[in-house]
């Protein structure tokens, strides 16, 4: 039997636009770049804690994970 062999993904946050409340993140691997809202709230720091799940903390203290794949990135 064949098993499907996936290439994993190098996300990585290349900025953010507090302007359009997007963080921009391309994938090294494919140079991929796409926008992930943040939402209205002020963001402090974005970074990936797994291979597609983004983290935002901000400056309430509050925080969100994204998962991108769940999100049709």
């Amino acid at each position: 039997m064949f098993a499907i062999h996936r290439q994993k993904r190098n996300f990585v946050v290349s900025s953010i636009d507090h302007m359009s409340n997007l963080v921009l993140v391309e994938d090294l691997l494919s140079g991929l770049h796409i926008g992930v809202p943040f939402g209205p709230r002020e963001l402090v720091k974005a970074e990936f804690t797994g291979e597609y799940e983004l983290h935002f903390l901000y400056l309430d203290s509050s925080e969100k994970s994204v998962n991108l794949l769940m999100q049709g990135y």
